[in-house]
């Protein structure tokens, strides 16, 4: 198995995990949008992640063994992607804390479209004009003349 394979497969499952969260918390507004949650964070339990790939590659009849789709291998992906660790308060288990913005990322790099895996509709649009006004914020902060100071 190719480990951009597993890679994608990981996306594709976070994608269904992080959209069923933020669809069923009520982060997804009326129009379509995302109502602030784009870079929100959170929590995802690493067997939920594992369990989603699985049923992902017995629905889609993805050509990988379901073997060896594991929770270790899961967690060997997502420290490859740089994503942010954490424990579940009280319990201990092991998870992530992702953000759509995060999702979306990687959906790009793998050429993958995250309202699809998500289904959330509309997101594209709010996630490319978010993006659009942070560089547009950025820019100005640089272009800023620097207070001057006493002579």
């Amino acid at each position: 198995v190719e480990a951009d394979d597993v890679t994608a497969l990981v996306i594709r499952a976070l994608g269904l995990v992080l959209g069923r969260l933020v669809r069923d918390g009520g982060g997804t507004g009326g129009t379509g949008g995302t109502g602030g949650t784009l870079n929100q964070r959170h929590f995802i339990l690493t067997k939920l992640i594992t369990s989603a790939a699985q049923a992902l590659i017995e629905v889609l009849e993805i050509d990988i063994n379901l073997d060896l789709v594991t929770s270790q291998r899961v967690s060997r992906v997502l420290k490859k992607m740089r994503l942010v660790r954490a424990k579940q308060p009280g319990t201990g288990n092991r998870g992530w804390m992702i953000s759509l913005d995060d999702l979306y990322r990687w959906t790009i790099v793998y050429g993958m479209d995250i309202e699809e895996i998500t289904g959330i509709q509309h997101l594209t649009q709010v996630l490319n004009a978010t993006n659009a006004t942070n560089a547009t914020n950025a820019t100005n902060v640089a272009n800023a003349t620097p207070p001057r100071g006493n002579p």
